[in-house]
């Protein structure tokens, strides 16, 4: 026997029992296309997690697509944010967005690639240049998302995670030389 307080009923649910409710159309949507086509079930997955936040934040500037301004601060290490030394971080549980820009040439903003962003605790959701590239759970589990083409371009790409943490220590824990983006195949010499 098992207890996990605070879970959602959807998840001990049955498929059909689900799908008899109307409430639950996107996100069964989503895993149904995720037993077939995980880039599909990304796509929708996207939608619906960008139409939740838009409807808790009217009127705040999408983070995913936010580049810039004065928002944004530097991360003092790769370790839970409740070790920064930060107040109001200390005990903190709840959402922190991370972001980092990457430049790239031509060629290699053609190749495939792979995210790596070591290790998240607990949820993430990843952006690159505004779209949604990944999404993970699991506390501490490393991550690494394959990034589709025509996503990556020449010059400057952001990057944006946004960490949940809803109890413990949260975010993003590195180690810092697992974060990196993995280049495929080999630069064409010209």
């Amino acid at each position: 026997m098992a207890a996990w307080s605070g879970s959602k009923i959807q998840a001990w649910t049955a498929e059909d029992v689900l799908t008899a409710r109307k409430d639950n159309v996107e996100t069964l949507e989503v895993l149904r296309l995720a037993r077939t086509d995980v880039g599909a079930a990304l796509k929708v997955w996207a939608r619906v997690w960008e139409n939740w936040w838009r409807s808790r934040n009217s009127g705040v500037a999408e983070p995913w697509r936010q580049s810039g301004g004065d928002t944004w601060r530097s991360v003092p290490a790769l370790t839970a944010w409740e070790n920064w030394g930060v107040p109001e971080l200390s005990a903190y549980n709840g959402m922190v967005w991370y972001r980092t820009r990457l430049m790239l040439s031509a060629e290699q903003a053609r190749r495939p690639a792979t995210l790596h962003l070591g290790r998240i605790d607990e949820v993430d959701q990843v952006w690159i240049n505004g779209r949604m590239v990944g999404t993970g759970s699991g506390a501490g589990d490393l991550r690494h998302y394959t990034v589709p083409a025509g996503v990556l371009r020449a010059g400057d790409n952001d990057i944006v995670v946004n960490a949940l943490d809803t109890y413990g220590a949260g975010g993003m824990a590195g180690p810092a030389e697992a974060v990196r983006l993995e280049l495929q195949g080999r630069l064409q010499s010209r």
